[in-house]
């Protein structure tokens, strides 16, 4: 688990530099025209998409800090928290470009750039991921021993 968390943290951290760069800078150029960047994309979409159902598997602490490992309980808590916006995170805009681009292509080879560019604006969705970076970073190991190192020091200016 600690791998598949750090490989989701390393994703958040990309995709918070890609989707800008997509949507602000190329205008979702490379989604349509770079088929190594469209499959970038889509593995990023695709790790993402597994970890939301994964979720509903993953054993999470009570309030005394025990974990719980009973499925009906993980199931009814995920979808009462974080079900929604993972789903939502997980709307498949670089697939929805793709087609669209393809299919409305000019003789020139491109596609009304004004509807890719607002389909690619639909991708700031996936910056709801970033809740998950909360969970991740709160049940880390490294995490608790950060915080119990500063719970136990006082810093003195």
């Amino acid at each position: 688990i600690k791998r598949w968390d750090a490989l989701n943290v390393f994703l958040l951290f990309l995709l918070a530099f890609i989707i800008p760069y997509e949507v602000g800078i190329t205008g979702a150029y490379y989604i349509v025209m770079n088929a190594k960047w469209f499959a970038v994309n889509v593995m990023m979409d695709a790790v993402f998409t597994v970890d939301t159902f994964l979720y509903f598997f993953r054993a999470y602490p009570d309030n005394d800090g025990r974990l719980i490992f009973s499925l009906p309980k993980i199931r009814t808590r995920y979808l009462k928290t974080y079900f929604i916006p993972n789903i939502i995170s997980n709307f498949p805009g670089n697939v929805i470009i793709y087609i669209y681009a393809w299919q409305h292509m000019d003789t020139f080879g491109h596609a009304n750039a004004e509807m890719v560019i607002a389909f690619k604006i639909l991708d700031v969705l996936k910056f709801l991921r970033f809740l998950r970076l909360k969970i991740i970073i709160k049940r880390s190991d490294i995490w608790r021993e950060i915080r119990k190192h500063f719970s136990t020091t006082k810093l003195y200016l």
